[in-house]
Protein backbone atom coordinates (compact mmCIF):
# COMPACT_ATOMS: atom_id res chain seq x y z
CA UNK A 1 0.00 0.00 0.00
CA UNK A 2 2.85 2.37 0.60
CA UNK A 3 4.05 1.96 -2.97
CA UNK A 4 0.93 3.36 -4.71
CA UNK A 5 1.00 6.67 -2.77
CA UNK A 6 -2.79 6.79 -2.27
CA UNK A 7 -2.84 6.45 1.51
CA UNK A 8 0.42 8.19 2.23
CA UNK A 9 0.08 10.85 4.94
CA UNK A 10 2.21 13.32 3.05
CA UNK A 11 -0.18 13.37 0.09
CA UNK A 12 -3.10 14.16 2.37
CA UNK A 13 -1.17 16.96 4.03
CA UNK A 14 -0.19 18.48 0.67
CA UNK A 15 -3.80 18.49 -0.52
CA UNK A 16 -4.87 20.00 2.78
CA UNK A 17 -2.25 22.74 2.54
CA UNK A 18 -3.22 23.45 -1.07
CA UNK A 19 -6.81 24.29 -0.07
CA UNK A 20 -5.86 26.81 2.59
CA UNK A 21 -5.38 30.41 1.58
CA UNK A 22 -1.76 31.52 1.50
CA UNK A 23 -0.68 34.43 3.63
CA UNK A 24 -0.47 37.67 1.74
CA UNK A 25 1.57 40.68 2.47
CA UNK A 26 -0.69 43.50 3.76
CA UNK A 27 1.25 46.02 1.65
CA UNK A 28 0.21 44.20 -1.55
CA UNK A 29 -3.41 44.23 -0.37
CA UNK A 30 -3.24 48.00 0.23
CA UNK A 31 -1.72 48.63 -3.22
CA UNK A 32 -4.41 46.52 -4.91
CA UNK A 33 -7.15 48.31 -2.99
CA UNK A 34 -5.71 51.72 -3.89
CA UNK A 35 -5.56 50.75 -7.56
CA UNK A 36 -9.16 49.48 -7.51
CA UNK A 37 -10.35 52.74 -5.92
CA UNK A 38 -8.34 54.83 -8.39
CA UNK A 39 -9.85 53.01 -11.36
CA UNK A 40 -13.36 53.43 -9.96
CA UNK A 41 -12.90 57.14 -9.32
CA UNK A 42 -11.35 57.61 -12.77
CA UNK A 43 -14.51 56.27 -14.43
CA UNK A 44 -16.69 58.30 -12.06
CA UNK A 45 -14.74 61.51 -12.75
CA UNK A 46 -14.99 61.05 -16.49
CA UNK A 47 -18.74 60.45 -16.56
CA UNK A 48 -20.99 62.30 -14.12
CA UNK A 49 -24.46 61.18 -13.06
CA UNK A 50 -26.15 62.87 -16.03
CA UNK A 51 -23.81 61.01 -18.38
CA UNK A 52 -24.45 57.71 -16.60
CA UNK A 53 -28.19 58.30 -16.96
CA UNK A 54 -27.77 59.00 -20.69
CA UNK A 55 -25.85 55.74 -21.08
CA UNK A 56 -28.52 53.80 -19.22
CA UNK A 57 -31.54 55.37 -20.96
CA UNK A 58 -32.02 55.60 -24.71
CA UNK A 59 -34.61 58.35 -24.38
CA UNK A 60 -32.34 60.54 -22.24
CA UNK A 61 -29.55 60.14 -24.79
CA UNK A 62 -31.95 60.88 -27.65
CA UNK A 63 -33.20 64.04 -25.92
CA UNK A 64 -29.67 65.18 -25.18
CA UNK A 65 -27.93 64.50 -28.50
CA UNK A 66 -30.74 64.15 -31.03
CA UNK A 67 -29.85 60.67 -32.27
CA UNK A 68 -30.21 57.12 -31.02
CA UNK A 69 -27.37 54.69 -30.38
CA UNK A 70 -26.78 51.39 -28.65
CA UNK A 71 -25.35 51.35 -25.13
CA UNK A 72 -21.75 50.81 -26.26
CA UNK A 73 -21.93 53.72 -28.71
CA UNK A 74 -23.61 55.95 -26.13
CA UNK A 75 -20.67 55.31 -23.82
CA UNK A 76 -18.23 56.06 -26.67
CA UNK A 77 -19.97 59.35 -27.44
CA UNK A 78 -19.90 60.49 -23.82
CA UNK A 79 -16.28 59.47 -23.28
CA UNK A 80 -15.34 61.25 -26.52
CA UNK A 81 -17.23 64.34 -25.33
CA UNK A 82 -15.13 64.56 -22.18
CA UNK A 83 -11.79 63.59 -23.70
CA UNK A 84 -12.11 65.93 -26.71
CA UNK A 85 -13.83 68.64 -24.64
CA UNK A 86 -16.70 69.22 -27.05
CA UNK A 87 -20.19 70.35 -26.15
CA UNK A 88 -23.46 68.47 -26.54
CA UNK A 89 -24.48 70.93 -29.26
CA UNK A 90 -21.27 70.26 -31.22
CA UNK A 91 -21.78 66.50 -31.03
CA UNK A 92 -25.38 66.93 -32.17
CA UNK A 93 -24.23 69.17 -35.05
CA UNK A 94 -21.44 66.80 -36.12
CA UNK A 95 -23.87 63.89 -36.23
CA UNK A 96 -26.52 65.92 -38.08
CA UNK A 97 -24.14 66.89 -40.89
CA UNK A 98 -22.72 63.38 -41.10
CA UNK A 99 -19.23 64.05 -39.76
CA UNK A 100 -19.45 61.91 -36.60
CA UNK A 101 -18.51 58.36 -37.60
CA UNK A 102 -18.29 55.23 -35.49
CA UNK A 103 -15.26 53.15 -36.49
CA UNK A 104 -14.74 49.89 -34.64
CA UNK A 105 -14.39 50.73 -30.97
CA UNK A 106 -13.92 54.47 -31.43
CA UNK A 107 -15.31 57.67 -32.83
CA UNK A 108 -13.89 59.57 -35.77
CA UNK A 109 -14.69 63.02 -37.09
CA UNK A 110 -14.55 63.12 -40.88
CA UNK A 111 -14.13 66.76 -41.83
CA UNK A 112 -11.93 67.15 -44.88
CA UNK A 113 -9.99 70.31 -45.63
CA UNK A 114 -11.26 70.10 -49.21
CA UNK A 115 -14.86 70.22 -47.99
CA UNK A 116 -14.05 73.26 -45.86
CA UNK A 117 -12.39 74.92 -48.88
CA UNK A 118 -15.54 74.21 -50.90
CA UNK A 119 -17.54 75.94 -48.16
CA UNK A 120 -15.32 79.00 -48.39
CA UNK A 121 -15.75 79.01 -52.18
CA UNK A 122 -19.54 78.94 -51.79
CA UNK A 123 -19.44 81.80 -49.31
CA UNK A 124 -17.22 83.81 -51.67
CA UNK A 125 -19.55 83.10 -54.58
CA UNK A 126 -22.60 84.24 -52.60
CA UNK A 127 -20.76 87.39 -51.50
CA UNK A 128 -19.84 88.23 -55.11
CA UNK A 129 -23.46 87.71 -56.20
CA UNK A 130 -24.65 89.97 -53.41
CA UNK A 131 -22.15 92.66 -54.38
CA UNK A 132 -23.02 92.47 -58.07
CA UNK A 133 -26.75 92.69 -57.41
CA UNK A 134 -26.31 95.60 -55.04
CA UNK A 135 -23.94 97.39 -57.43
CA UNK A 136 -26.33 96.88 -60.34
CA UNK A 137 -29.12 98.43 -58.31
CA UNK A 138 -27.03 101.42 -57.16
CA UNK A 139 -25.55 102.14 -60.61
CA UNK A 140 -28.87 101.89 -62.42
CA UNK A 141 -31.66 104.43 -62.55
CA UNK A 142 -34.01 104.96 -59.66
CA UNK A 143 -35.31 101.47 -58.83
CA UNK A 144 -38.94 100.88 -58.00
CA UNK A 145 -40.14 99.60 -54.65
CA UNK A 146 -40.72 96.15 -56.15
CA UNK A 147 -37.11 95.92 -57.36
CA UNK A 148 -35.85 97.09 -53.96
CA UNK A 149 -37.97 94.43 -52.24
CA UNK A 150 -36.73 91.70 -54.57
CA UNK A 151 -33.15 92.79 -53.95
CA UNK A 152 -33.71 92.63 -50.19
CA UNK A 153 -35.15 89.10 -50.49
CA UNK A 154 -32.24 88.07 -52.73
CA UNK A 155 -29.71 89.46 -50.24
CA UNK A 156 -31.42 87.61 -47.35
CA UNK A 157 -31.38 84.34 -49.30
CA UNK A 158 -27.67 84.79 -49.98
CA UNK A 159 -26.96 85.49 -46.30
CA UNK A 160 -28.88 82.36 -45.27
CA UNK A 161 -26.95 80.38 -47.89
CA UNK A 162 -23.65 81.70 -46.52
CA UNK A 163 -24.61 80.74 -42.97
CA UNK A 164 -25.69 77.28 -44.09
CA UNK A 165 -22.46 76.75 -46.03
CA UNK A 166 -20.50 77.75 -42.95
CA UNK A 167 -22.40 75.36 -40.65
CA UNK A 168 -22.31 72.38 -43.01
CA UNK A 169 -18.88 72.67 -44.61
CA UNK A 170 -16.62 74.82 -42.43
CA UNK A 171 -17.70 74.40 -38.80
CA UNK A 172 -17.00 70.62 -38.61
CA UNK A 173 -13.44 71.26 -39.81
CA UNK A 174 -12.97 73.96 -37.17
CA UNK A 175 -14.18 71.60 -34.44
CA UNK A 176 -11.78 68.92 -35.68
CA UNK A 177 -8.83 71.34 -35.71
CA UNK A 178 -9.65 72.52 -32.18
CA UNK A 179 -9.78 68.91 -30.95
CA UNK A 180 -6.44 68.11 -32.60
CA UNK A 181 -4.80 71.15 -30.96
CA UNK A 182 -6.08 70.06 -27.53
CA UNK A 183 -4.84 66.51 -28.05
CA UNK A 184 -1.36 67.75 -29.08
CA UNK A 185 -1.13 70.11 -26.08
Amino acid sequence: MKGDGSSDGKVVRLIHRGTTTPRRDPAIDRVEQTLREALCTLDDDLLDTEDQAAIASETRFLQRFGFDACRARRRLVLEFKHVADVTDREIKHLHRVGCLCFRGQGIRISASAFVAAYGWCLISYFAVLMGLAFGRMVMGSHPSALVMGLLAVFELVMIVGMGLAHRVYIQPRRILCRIRMKVKA
